[in-house]
């Protein structure tokens, strides 16, 4: 068997620690490769603070389902249904905030609303501009001097039923006529007041 020479060796002794130091090296980089992989498929932390003046949350059809809207005068919120018709939209302003669930753009079916002194409620019976007929609405309000509750036809208020410190009334009066039937209730001056279509008084009690 020939023996190696000293300087062979040394040779054979450097390609082992050459080997060695390529395994290490590359046990390393697959490690390092392993590790960004599950560092990549990790989500990202969430943010703790958007900021923007508008948000828009995309629907399935690509259309905006809801809107975030930050306005000089308001903000407001507004949540569409799938047939961007229906929608529930909540309104903040500097003297009053509102809530208004809509059945389309138009028009609101149920609204609520707070102002300095006092709010409002409302049912409306649907009808919008493009339907027949008279639109009708039923108004609950409260401010610092009573309640009442308002039927209201095209915006002008009908009959009418209100509470407040002195007492409280009652007036019934028919949609697009000046007949009224009028009930007061009052320590002192309690009475029931009947007036015709013409607006003259019929019948009254007391005398």
């Amino acid at each position: 068997m020939k023996m190696k020479t000293p300087l062979e060796k040394r040779f054979t002794r450097l390609e082992q620690s050459n080997r060695r130091w390529r395994a290490s090296c590359f046990a390393l980089l697959l490690i390092g490769g392993v590790g960004f992989i599950i560092a990549a498929e990790q989500p990202a932390a969430p943010a703790e603070i958007i900021q923007a003046r508008r948000i828009e949350l995309i629907g399935p059809d690509g259309r905006a389902a809801i809107v975030l809207e930050a306005k000089a005068d308001s903000t407001s919120l507004a949540v569409w249904g799938p047939d961007h018709q229906h929608a529930a939209v909540l309104v903040a302003q500097s003297t009053k905030s509102a809530l208004m669930l809509m059945k389309n753009k138009d028009t609101p079916e149920v609204f609520a609303e707070a102002v300095d002194h006092g709010g409002e409620i409302g049912v409306t019976d649907g009808r919008d501009d493009a339907t027949p007929g008279d639109r009708a609405a039923l108004n609950i309000t409260g401010t610092p001097n009573g309640f009442s509750i308002f039927h209201l036809v095209n915006g002008k208020p009908e009959s009418r039923l209100s509470f407040s410190k002195l007492g409280g009334g009652l007036e019934l009066r028919t949609p697009g006529s000046k007949a009224v039937t009028r009930v007061i209730g009052a320590d002192k001056a309690s009475r029931i007041e009947i007036d015709d279509a013409e607006g003259n008084a019929t019948w009254s009690a007391p005398k």
